[in-house]
């Protein structure tokens, strides 16, 4: 019989980065998945996920900054790129806006707050 130190119940995101984080560091994973490989009905996967620093929390910003070394570290791994970063644009509520850009500021993250007018004039498509 074969030792197993853990088994880890999913292979979403989650499921799959603890399994993989656990075996780098030399343990014995099982991971139990309900559904096929490459199946369409969790919420991981597709053209549409994100990966972002920006959050009002600066816990949140940290984790986010620690863990994109990681990624880039699995896509050394598996010889390809899995994480593209493209950038994004925030809008909303000013307190929310506010905060988010205090967690960053805290956190060294770069980002930039624009005003309407100046939102309005580097991207004339937008309504703002």
């Amino acid at each position: 019989m074969q030792r197993v130190d853990a088994v880890v119940v999913g292979a979403g995101a989650v499921g799959a980065s603890t399994a993989w984080w656990l075996a780098r560091r030399g343990r014995h994973v099982v991971v139990v998945e309900q559904f096929d490989r490459g199946h369409a009905r969790g919420s991981s996967h597709g053209a549409t996920r994100i990966f972002r620093f920006a959050y009002p929390d600066p816990t949140y910003v940290r984790l986010a900054q620690a863990a994109l070394p990681l990624w880039r570290e699995l896509e050394a791994e598996a010889g390809r790129t899995l994480l593209e970063v493209t950038g994004a644009v925030d809008h909303g509520d000013l307190a929310a806006i506010e905060a988010t850009a205090e967690a960053l500021r805290a956190c060294g993250a770069r980002h930039e707050v624009l005003t309407p007018a100046a939102a309005a004039e580097r991207w004339p498509h937008m309504r703002t």
